[in-house]
């Protein structure tokens, strides 16, 4: 018969086994075909300046940037050199996040987010991104954790090293600024509910720190937000159609997946009314980034990808929420009470056959577009592109680029030409792309739809008797 010092040393073991489990698979789903995807135009883009070593206003460096640099040089330009650090960060995510998980919300809660985490589509791509998501994600939810940490310990120390932790999420992404309204709206909760939890912590000094950490962030912000009236002006249409409230708070329902958020935002509400300043916290970081994303994409260039800081705490949410149904359910049927559970993990498994089988990584297919040119241009062929760089990475030779003031007379210098359209190329080129279906032939359509979203990928070919 087993003593109590074998059983308790058994469950560790079998908690290690479930997480090493865990990780095992996010690992497939992430190794799972990644240098296959097509690169994207600001994939192609980042691994040209990381090349290059070309100083951009838009990039600044930080560690997974040298690192995946690094990678470039060793493995050589490839779709999985770029990928591989993004992709090895998102792994590693795994345990880290269940070992903070744990230490606020039991194991049970840290399992099944480590699951959730493991299979989310949202971060699988990101994943198998040449961009840095994955290292903000994990840098700015530790930022989150240790100021959970520092609240409940009262010491600045921790609560400088959370700060520490946000400024290099910074240096991988600019949206995870959304950390200051984020811990600002928190302590001003704190400040108006006068909860008796609080303790000795004392909130004004770093409500005030926040306050002038934020006028000065956005003083130093100003040149993008004054730079981005170009991009603005050039992408206006489409913008209009995909950077509106409705489009990015369905945006994030469909990559965190629809139950998740339904079962996420009802632990919310159960917490702000139940919880504890941690939990108060925990809904916030999950909430407001979506919200503000959403309202400020009325007004400023902003994406889906900027609320992808939220995606843990809404699997932590989740997960409580999961646990909660579980323990408050203890005389229903058992399928009942896991039915939340299934349903999540069953609509994340759905996503991820699409993402892999059908949608192409949710991404366009420009490599078989490009591949098609490549096997039936001849050199004299002229060929335009909407990005440049991407063409000729595929192409391997020089591509001309499209512009909104182009000579459409039909007087080229070849006797053949090529027409890329991608999903912007309508709205950025209206009278070009007007001219090309009426004057050329349509000979290839690798386009992906992902949910509302559609990634144009077109190929057009106009030839004249010369």
């Amino acid at each position: 018969m087993m003593n109590m010092g074998t059983v308790a040393a058994i469950q560790p073991k079998r908690e290690f086994q479930a997480v090493a489990g865990i990780t095992i698979i996010a690992a497939v789903l992430r190794f799972f075909r990644l240098g296959a995807w097509s690169f994207t135009g600001d994939e192609i883009r980042t691994m040209v300046w990381l090349q290059n070593r070309v100083p951009m206003k838009d990039y600044g460096w930080s560690i997974t940037k040298y690192l995946a640099r690094a990678a470039i040089h060793w493995l050589g330009p490839t779709e999985f050199a770029a990928r591989l650090v993004p992709a090895t960060i998102g792994i590693l995510s795994i345990p880290i996040v269940f070992v903070f998980v744990r230490k606020y919300w039991g194991k049970h809660v840290a399992l099944y987010t480590s699951l959730l985490l493991a299979t989310s589509p949202w971060h699988v791509y990101f994943s198998q991104t040449a961009r840095f998501y994955t290292s903000q994600l994990l840098l700015y939810s530790l930022a989150i954790f240790l100021f959970i940490d520092g609240l409940r310990s009262n010491q600045f120390r921790t609560i400088a090293a959370a700060l520490g932790l946000w400024g290099l999420a910074l240096t991988e992404q600019l949206s995870a600024l959304v950390f200051l309204p984020t811990v600002a709206v928190f302590l001003i909760y704190t400040i108006h509910s006068r909860s008796t939890s609080c303790g000795a912590f004392r909130v004004w000094p770093w409500l005030v720190l926040f306050s002038i950490l934020l006028l000065v962030l956005t003083i130093l912000g100003f040149p993008y937000i004054r730079d981005s009236e170009q991009f603005v002006a050039e992408f206006g249409p489409y913008l209009e159609r995909t950077n509106n409230s409705v489009f990015l708070g369905g945006c994030a329902a469909y990559y965190v997946g629809v139950p998740t958020v339904v079962v996420g935002f009802a632990a919310a509400l159960y917490l702000l009314v139940t919880g504890q300043r941690r939990d108060v916290l925990l809904a916030t970081a999950a909430v407001l980034p979506v919200v503000l994303v959403s309202i400020g994409g009325s007004f400023y260039w902003l994406g889906c990808r900027h609320q992808f800081v939220s995606l843990v705490f809404w699997l932590v949410l989740a997960s409580i929420g999961v646990r909660a149904i579980w323990e408050h359910t203890r005389n229903a049927a058992k399928i009942l009470r896991t039915a939340p559970m299934l349903m999540i993990l069953a609509v994340s498994a759905a996503n991820l056959g699409m993402y892999s089988f059908v949608q192409n990584g949710n991404r366009a297919n420009a490599k078989a577009a490009f591949n098609y040119i490549s096997l039936h241009a001849g050199d004299a062929d002229q060929i335009f592109v909407p990005q440049t760089q991407l063409a000729e990475y595929y192409l391997g030779r020089p591509a001309e680029q499209l512009n909104a003031s182009m000579n459409m007379s039909g007087d080229w210098d070849s006797c053949r030409v090529w027409f890329i359209e991608d999903q912007y190329s309508s709205d950025r080129y209206p009278n070009v792309f007007q001219w090309v279906r009426n004057n050329t032939r349509l000979v290839v359509v690798e386009d992906v739809q992902v949910s509302a979203q559609l990634y144009t990928m077109r190929v057009y070919l106009y030839q004249r008797d010369c």
